[in-house]
């Protein structure tokens, strides 16, 4: 049984967002950055897998600094 989410492209496809790629670089200043994006593929993949329907309009998000330790999938 599939337990993720996200397929691997999908993550790779989200992680080039230009909105994802700036707030990551924050991560040198700070431990933990938060910001939002715009996108309806999110809301379709968590709609189709759970049947929530996300209305507003920004999918918050957050890069947390040495939230996990490394480790290989």
């Amino acid at each position: 049984m599939e337990t993720n989410i996200f397929l691997q492209e999908t993550i790779k496809y989200i992680n080039e967002l230009p909105e994802v790629i700036l707030a990551k670089s924050k991560l040198n200043e700070n431990n933990k950055v938060c910001f939002s994006i715009k996108h309806n593929l999110i809301k379709d993949i968590i709609f189709t897998r759970f049947g929530i329907n996300i209305f507003q309009e920004n999918i918050p998000m957050c890069w947390i600094k040495n939230d996990t330790l490394p480790h290989i999938d």
